[in-house]
């Protein structure tokens, strides 16, 4: 019994470092997700704000996790801004705006100046694209008759 009681504590140790690694190496418990880059264009310039959503294409078989980033001055990084993707077929689901002004928000309505336009270029524009499973670089043209459609 006395043997039993000194090699608890060490028993105890063992088990904790243990499931410290493991929790580690598991870390969010979702799938292994990776970085996506690009750059945003529209009318050939840099959007110089924005946000892309990236959406799983489950028509296609995608069943994974949503990705997202900002876009300033028409660079994106999911590494920097966002989260990641686990590739295959997603929707692009891009929306950009000439400033990175945002209107104020007081409850649930925005309050614009009357004066001041908006400072929206397009909103929404999907398109259809399939990502590598690793980290990987992807540039959006925006067509000027999709962000028409607005």
């Amino acid at each position: 019994m006395n043997r039993f009681r000194q090699s608890l504590p060490f028993a105890l140790l063992s088990l904790l470092l243990a499931s410290i690694s493991l929790g580690c190496g598991a870390g969010s418990g979702g799938p292994e997700t990776f970085p996506l880059t690009g750059t945003v264009t529209y009318q050939n310039k840099p959007v110089p704000a924005g946000r892309i959503d990236l959406l799983p294409d489950p028509s296609q078989g995608n069943a994974g996790p949503a990705g997202y980033a900002e876009i300033k001055d028409g660079a994106y990084d999911t590494s920097r801004s966002g989260r990641g993707t686990v590739g295959g077929a997603y929707v692009a689901v891009i929306t950009g705006s000439s400033s990175a002004e945002t209107p104020q928000v007081l409850g649930d309505e925005e309050l614009l100046s009357q004066s001041q336009p908006s400072s929206e270029l397009f909103r929404d524009v999907r398109i259809s694209i399939n990502l590598p499973k690793e980290a990987s670089k992807q540039d959006f043209q925006i067509p000027v008759q999709a962000a028409a459609n607005r």
